[in-house]
């Protein structure tokens, strides 16, 4: 019987970092935030805020600035 592999997530107020326990790759990292294209009338969810065509109108929305707000971090890890 085989172990099960442990997935590790820590939550951070600027990045998300994940990897697996027992390993030796380095932890994946991605950046906590959404954005919201006002031109493009889109969501941008972690590392999707780099296929942005027009960044002058952008407004970046961390979860831990309203730490009442769960959807914004389901957001994130779906």
């Amino acid at each position: 019987m085989t172990t099960p592999q442990v997935l590790i997530l820590d939550n951070g107020a600027y990045t998300i970092k994940a990897g697996y326990a027992g390993t030796d790759e380095e932890p994946r990292v991605y950046p906590n935030s959404i954005a919201r294209s006002r031109a493009e009338k889109r969501v941008y969810v972690a590392d999707e805020i780099g296929s942005c065509k027009d960044m002058s109108g952008i407004v970046y929305r961390r979860p831990f600035e309203r730490v009442s707000s769960w959807t914004l971090l389901e957001l994130v890890f779906t």
